[in-house]
């Protein structure tokens, strides 16, 4: 028995993050290019790492987002915030949710500004709270279309 969980944990589930945007999580952090979120109404948290396609040489982008087992990384043992994966594409925020365009709108609201990362040739995903702060970003970003870039910014929000 002990032998078959650990072969499940082996094999890599590769996640499309499409499947879990608009959706809300219970954040607990970032450790290195992985984070851990609770979804909405479950009880089990989960582990995405996002990984960088480093098969271009000198250029990279994002390959993939897997999940991973928690063990041997280091999160937050509470919940730091509570988020919506929502994504950015064509130079514009892609709410698949009521909460998602709520977080949107409240980040427009506040008057954040998008760092350059965010710019019309960034394809992505951001974790928003619901004052549309942006606790983590990950994608693609091309300079002058054709450069490419991996993005992975964890912004934690300063305690009040």
């Amino acid at each position: 028995m002990v032998t078959r969980a650990r072969q499940s944990l082996a094999v890599e589930e590769v996640v499309d993050p499409a499947t879990l945007a608009g959706r809300e999580f219970a954040l607990y952090g970032v450790d290195n290019t992985a984070f851990c979120v609770r979804p909405a109404g479950k009880r089990a948290r989960v582990v995405y790492e996002v990984r960088e396609d480093e098969s271009d040489g000198y250029r990279s982008s994002l390959k993939d987002v897997v999940v991973v087992p928690i063990a041997n990384k280091i999160f937050s043992p509470r919940s730091i915030a509570h988020v919506c994966l929502t994504e950015w594409r064509d130079g514009n925020w892609q709410p698949h949710s009521d909460l998602a365009q709520a977080c949107v709108a409240a980040r427009l609201l506040q008057g954040f500004r998008d760092d350059t990362s965010l710019d019309g040739s960034f394809e992505g995903w951001a974790l928003l709270d619901p004052s549309g702060y942006p606790w983590l970003i990950f994608g693609t970003s091309n300079a002058d279309d054709y450069y490419p870039s991996f993005v992975f910014r964890w912004n934690p929000k300063a305690a009040p």
